[in-house]
């Protein structure tokens, strides 16, 4: 029997060969995901060459803070990502969030907690996702987020709770928001009452940044609570 699995699977293999879900390059170690090539592109980016605070490119390292922080203070603590929203990474998270390939998880969320250690933030007491709507959780089949915080939090050993419920019902939030300005308020949001973040240090996880305007929203929801601090932590951000 164990040689009629063995010829089944290279049956399947052969006309369903593994492919880089980058390049589609063929893979031959037979685990899906990256090829060898691809994957040693996924380089973090470099805290040193980001704004401390909203992990902007546009900072001169000689200045603490980015102009936009320093006109306008962020509502997290700070803010970071593993990626810039390109090439190899990008693919990766695109496919996490509309190719129905949830296991990519599990090692999307490993970089962002290099990214976390080579922070050296504390380490949250609570990790908390960014919500979908209703639509959006049936259209794509799962929150991305939720599952990036969970991998997350099995490997840092913390807690995670979905404290927020999203009530805009649009597909699009973000995109709109960086199209016609600050298209969520904190309205958008809702914190579970019956949940106590007082004092706690929350890390907020989200798949993909664009304006960052929606880690805010949440973030100044979840201060209803008087938690100590908010970070925010996603695996890719718009350059």
């Amino acid at each position: 029997m164990a040689k009629l699995g063995n010829i089944l699977a290279a049956f399947i293999d052969f006309i369903y060969p593994l492919r880089c879900m980058h390049c589609a390059t063929p893979i031959c170690h037979g685990k899906g995901g990256l090829c060898i090539k691809c994957a040693l592109q996924l380089t973090l980016i470099n805290r040193e060459e980001r704004c401390p605070c909203c992990f902007s490119a546009e900072y001169e390292p000689e200045h603490p803070i980015c102009y936009l922080c320093f006109m306008q203070p962020p509502v997290l603590k700070k803010y970071a990502a593993a990626f810039d929203d390109q090439d190899v990474a990008a693919s990766l998270i695109n496919k996490l969030k509309y190719a129905n390939q949830p296991y990519l998880a599990q090692g999307a969320a490993a970089y962002m907690v290099l990214q976390l250690l080579n922070l050296k933030w504390p380490l949250p007491d609570l990790i908390v996702p960014v919500p979908l709507t209703f639509t959006q959780r049936i259209s794509q089949g799962y929150n991305a987020s939720l599952l990036l915080a969970e991998s997350l939090g099995e490997i840092v050993k913390r807690p995670v709770q979905s404290l927020l419920y999203k009530t805009l019902w649009n597909e699009d939030y973000e995109g709109k928001a960086k199209q016609r300005g600050n298209y969520l308020s904190t309205n958008s949001f809702l914190l579970k009452k019956e949940i106590n973040v007082q004092d706690k240090v929350i890390l907020l996880v989200k798949d993909k940044v664009r304006t960052g305007h929606t880690l805010n929203c949440c973030a100044e929801v979840l201060y209803e609570g008087f938690p100590k601090d908010i970070y925010g932590l996603s695996f890719c951000k718009s350059i």
